[in-house]
């Protein structure tokens, strides 16, 4: 006899091949069109977010949708944090100073990757980004749906 589970993970598979960005997908799944690696809400992140990227992350992209998408890219580094509105666009790019100098992220969730540039140096580090779906969270008004990307290892810049 095959379980729930069994059978609830074999349909959300099937939803990844039909649908490659759909939000509902699989912890460990990997999207077949660009390599990234795609999560559940199960990994210890909550729907409830602040400026600051989560889970000692550098820095990350949060889609919030209440009505329309909004995304926001958040940057935790010397010891503060920073975040900014790249608008109601999926990819952006923050430019900003801190204690490391003069910096520029920029984050393409659809290809699922970002990079770092040291504008003082123009080092660039490019890396592949993991999508993690939040869930949904009610902050007083209409529920909130949350997603974001962050970044899962370096890889070689070819873009």
């Amino acid at each position: 006899m095959v379980s729930i589970k069994a059978a609830l993970l074999v349909a959300i598979t099937a939803s990844v091949y039909a649908s490659p960005l759909s939000p509902d997908i699989s912890e460990g799944a990997v999207d077949g069109g660009n390599n990234a690696t795609l999560v559940g809400p199960d990994i210890g992140l909550s729907c409830f977010q602040d400026s600051c990227p989560d889970d000692n992350q550098a820095f990350d992209l949060l889609k919030s949708t209440q009505g329309v998408d909004i995304f926001e890219i958040r940057v935790k580094d010397c010891g503060h944090c920073y975040k900014k509105k790249v608008g109601y666009a999926r990819s952006g790019c923050y430019k900003f100073d801190s204690c490391n100098g003069k910096q520029m992220i920029c984050v393409d969730p659809v290809y699922n990757r970002a990079h770092r540039v040291k504008r003082d140096t123009d080092e660039k580090t490019c890396y592949r980004m993991q999508y993690a779906d939040l869930g949904s969270c009610d902050l007083g008004k209409a529920p909130i749906k949350r997603v974001l990307w962050r970044p899962e290892k370096e890889v070689t810049c070819d873009w």
